[in-house]
């Protein structure tokens, strides 16, 4: 269901828009039955009577300061448009608290204790004081204080239409007596959860979590840079009415420190001075971010808006007449004797005013910059804990994070929380057969969904012949000579043709200290002369050096590549180098057009015994099939306007679904939706299916979609489901193919744990590999699952969360749940399944690629975080597609392969 949030003045529903659940077919029998218990907590809310809902405006008073450059958020709006007057976000809570302090609006309010979200919406359990039709304001002094000094804030509430809303209207829509969702019951619902969780006034909300301090001390992630815990909590509806889902949180805030400080932490030095480079890289960091002041008497805190040229000394402004630089300023109005002077100075606030660095201390504060690799994997590395240990810090949320028994607000609003999780009943689906080479079988360990490969050969063995490697290491410390042989044995174990590498292919002299890449992989195709190339290797020192191989390799030479770090293959020497091996064979096959493994049970063979629960996947592989992943990826939060988002979509083209061909398309900034660029993606895509299977089109398309949120479901599926039949209609006319189109997503909050220990994988204590859910926490009538399909190596297992959004094939939950769960078996990089079905995450990896292709200069910041939308007409979209389509060589539909992503 879509939860999206809307305006102050807008009660209006919102209509369904999945699949309706059949009340038999609709759910799944397959499996072992497994007693589970979820991150989820019955709600009871209000079955009769009526809240009202009031739309909130807060304006400055013309003629007070304006807030800090960037202060507010200004939706919808383009940067520089923004309304001076308009109150930034973060003094909105404080703002209202005093509202609802003020003598006259006590006089309205007829004792109740509101609700508010923070935006446009307040809440109240009982009708406020205010005449029909008409407004109640009231204009505040906000006290000095370090956000910038006292301002007047005119606050108006304003009765929305409807105003009263029924708390019936939510059990009508679940009792299957109303079309649409009343989504105005869920956002009060939450807003009552929200102002609970604030009565605790060390809470700060981000979105629908809230951190603080006190729930375990910030862990340093270095540059300045901390992870706080804290907890999500969002109320849903489901088969078992309304469900409270609570669960651990992390974020990242900057820690409070004197500016200079940090500047050294994050270049890694204490520079006297900073060149381009540095200057460059300190201003993308600190853009945005606030700082506080004392040199003036009275602490001040703004906004930066970027950084200067020139140093203090150097920088000049007229006052009074004469002219001064910073210097000399601060000398003569603070008595302040600058010892930074070699350092720039800071842009602050509307005005862009210059502050020294040496006088700003930076305040704690969100951090929505990337972080670096190694922060990454220190963040998950402390954040980490097992099944057990997490579902004891929610429960302990439970007891002690919020006031649930006793909050006033929840109380006055007739909201209760149990104090229990639900327990729910999954089932363990069995695990797949996999057939590998020499007509064998290997069988699945059901318990973490791996298997053994290292004895196997592939199902279709792959040819690399004419193939070299291009070293940037040195090879007598790497130990690069024992890597090849045991490349090339291990590879002939594994059923491949393979040869040693041809190094007389390689250019005589090359600056490997600096390698142009594309001239070394043109030479080396050129001396390979009619042969066609199979493979480039690269071992690299540096890790910029993969994306500028990755782009000379896909998009201008069209060689596929594999690289490899010198540091990994000198780390896992003797034994251990077999790993290696192995697991870059599992990518290298599948480039050569090899197939590693395939799921046994969706290939059926005259004259033998029918493949296990093929009853279940016959309507996948009777008729021909083409199965779609499809995948947005958009520039980290914070990324300049002009840096795209980038579409991919992936489909396979053979029976057993484990060969695939790519698309890419750059679209709008930070734009979900991908209907303009999908249509011709998936038209070339049909037209290859039917170039490899002997011009049959596909009878079914069964399209999975990584990537969205909730409140987006209905604009993604209609338009992208339109696009799917306008590729079909150009395909043919009168094509029309079976459409089933899914998204499964993986940035939600639900969480299982095993009632019994018994039933308990792994040193996570995770569920096991195969578990799914469709009873009692998902939709109370729309057909969604959550699938474990993995076994969890590290941390708790999330499971992926399948909302079927278009059907007309009416496939049963039995059917489409083991079928996507067969599918994460079909992932070629390596021996266990995956968490989402193959075709979704090779989605990720084409767009992630892309990334690398569209950078000029190293690895570009990424982040596949799917949220809002909106484009800049700066985007040369069809100049951005040259940069990164794939190169015709690889695309080649009569190639074995063209899976250069894996």
């Amino acid at each position: 269901m879509a939860t999206s949030e809307k305006g102050g003045g807008d009660a209006g529903g919102q209509k369904l828009v999945g699949v309706k659940r059949h009340p038999t077919r609709g759910f799944g029998t397959l499996g072992t039955p497994i007693a589970l218990s979820a991150n989820h907590y019955m709600v009871k809310i209000p079955t009769s009577g009526y809240f009202y809902h009031y739309d909130v405006d807060m304006v400055f008073e013309r003629g007070t300061p304006a807030p800090a450059a960037g202060d507010q958020k200004g939706k919808g709006k383009k940067q520089g448009t923004r309304d001076p007057n308009a109150v930034p976000r973060a003094l909105k809570q404080k703002i209202m608290a005093l509202f609802l302090g003020a003598p006259n609006t006590q006089k309205i309010l007829n004792g109740c204790r509101p609700a508010y979200d923070g935006e446009k919406n307040l809440y109240t359990i009982r009708e406020l004081k205010i005449a029909p039709d008409q407004d109640f304001s009231e204009v505040l002094t906000v006290p000095k204080d370090e956000e910038g000094g006292e301002r007047r804030v005119k606050v108006t509430l304003k009765p929305c239409k409807p105003l009263a809303i029924a708390w019936a209207e939510l059990s009508e829509c679940m009792a299957g007596r109303r079309d649409a969702v009343p989504i105005v019951v869920f956002q009060c619902i939450n807003t009552v959860f929200r102002q609970a969780a604030l009565s605790t006034a060390t809470n700060i909300a981000i979105r629908r979590s809230y951190f603080s301090r006190n729930l375990a001390p910030p862990v340093e992630l270095g540059q300045g840079r901390f992870m706080w815990t804290g907890y999500y909590s969002s109320a849903r509806p489901t088969q078992w009415k309304v469900l409270l889902n609570l669960d651990k949180s992390h974020t990242v805030f900057y820690g409070r420190q004197k500016l200079l400080e940090f500047v050294s932490q994050f270049l890694n030095s204490s520079p006297a001075s900073l060149n381009v480079s540095q200057r460059k890289t300190l201003e993308k960091e600190l853009k945005g971010l606030k700082v506080e002041t004392n040199h003036g008497g009275g602490i001040r805190r703004v906004r930066i808006t970027g950084i200067t040229d020139q140093t203090p000394d150097n920088l000049f402004f007229e006052q009074n007449g004469q002219k001064k630089s910073v210097t000399n300023y601060f000398k003569t109005e603070y008595n302040l004797d600058l010892r930074q002077r070699g350092l720039p100075c800071l842009k602050v606030g509307t005005k862009g005013s210059l502050l020294p660095l040496e006088v700003c201390t930076l305040i704690e504060q969100k951090c929505d910059k990337r972080l670096t690799s190694e922060q990454t994997a220190d963040m998950v590395r402390k954040c980490t804990q097992t099944a057990n240990e997490r579902k004891r810090f929610v429960e302990n949320t439970r007891r002690n994070g919020v006031s649930y028994d006793s909050d006033p607000t929840l109380k006055e609003f007739g909201i209760s929380v149990d104090k229990e999780m639900v327990k729910v009943e999954g089932r363990q689906l069995d695990a797949p057969t996999l057939a590998v080479g020499d007509k064998k079988t290997v069988m699945v360990k059901k318990s973490d969904g791996t298997y053994d490969s290292r004895s196997i050969k592939f199902a279709v063995p792959g040819t690399l012949k004419n193939w070299a490697i291009i070293s940037l290491v040195d090879e007598n410390r790497i130990g690069v000579r024992p890597f090849v042989e045991s490349l090339v044995m291990m590879g002939k174990q594994k059923g491949m043709t393979i040869d040693y590498p041809n190094q007389d292919t390689l250019p005589k002299k090359f600056d490997w200290r600096n390698p142009d890449f594309v001239q070394i992989m043109k030479e080396i195709v050129k001396n390979f002369g009619t042969n066609k190339v199979d493979l480039i290797m690269v071992l690299i020192s540096q890790d910029f050096h993969y994306a500028e191989v990755k782009k000379a390799g896909d998009v201008i030479v069209g060689v596929p590549t594999q690289c490899v770090k010198g540091y990994t293959i000198q780390k896992n020497v003797g034994p251990k180098l077999g790993q290696l091996v192995g697991n870059l064979l599992l990518k290298i096959n599948t480039k050569v057009g090899g197939i590693n493994v395939q799921v046994a049970n969706f290939i059926s063979v005259k004259d033998q015994p029918v493949p296990k629960f093929f009853e279940h996947l016959k309507r996948f592989v009777a008729q021909p099939t083409i199965v779609f992943g499809a995948d947005v990826t958009h520039p980290s939060p914070g990324e300049s306007k002009d840096k795209p988002s980038v579409a991919a979509v992936v489909a396979s083209h053979n029976k057993t679904f484990t060969a695939y061909s790519a698309r890419v398309g750059a679209q709008g900034h930070r734009v979900e939706v991908m209907e303009d660029c999908l249509r011709d993606m998936i038209a070339e895509l049909l037209i290859e299916f039917r170039v490899r299977n002997n011009n049959h089109k596909p009878q079914k398309i069964i399209f999975y979609r990584d990537g969205v949120s909730e409140g987006q479901f209905e604009q993604v599926m209609l338009q992208e489901v339109h696009a799917l039949q306008a590729a079909c209609r150009k395909l043919e006319p009168g094509y029309q193919p079976h459409i089933t189109y899914i998204i499964v997503g993986k940035r939600h909050h639900t969480r299982m744990f095993c009632q019994n220990k018994r039933d308990e994988v792994g040193r996570g204590e995770n569920i096991p590999a195969g578990t799914v859910v469709d009873k009692g926490i998902c939709h109370f009538s729309e057909l969604d699952y959550f699938l474990c399909s993995h076994g969890g190596l590290q941390g708790t297992s999330r499971p992926g969360h399948y909302n079927m959004l278009y059907d007309d094939s009416d496939f049963s939950a039995d059917e489409i749940e083991l079928f996507s769960y067969y599918l994460t078996y079909c992932y070629a990089r390596c021996s266990r399944s995956v968490s989402i079905p193959a075709p979704a995450y090779y989605a990720h990896h084409v767009a992630f690629r892309a990334r690398h292709h569209l950078s000029d200069d190293g690895i570009e910041a990424i982040s596949t975080v799917s949220l809002g939308s909106g484009s800049d007409p700066s985007i040369d979209i069809q100049q951005l597609n040259k940069k990164i389509k794939v190169h015709d060589n690889i695309m080649n539909p009569k190639e074995k392969s063209n899976m250069y992503f894996v």
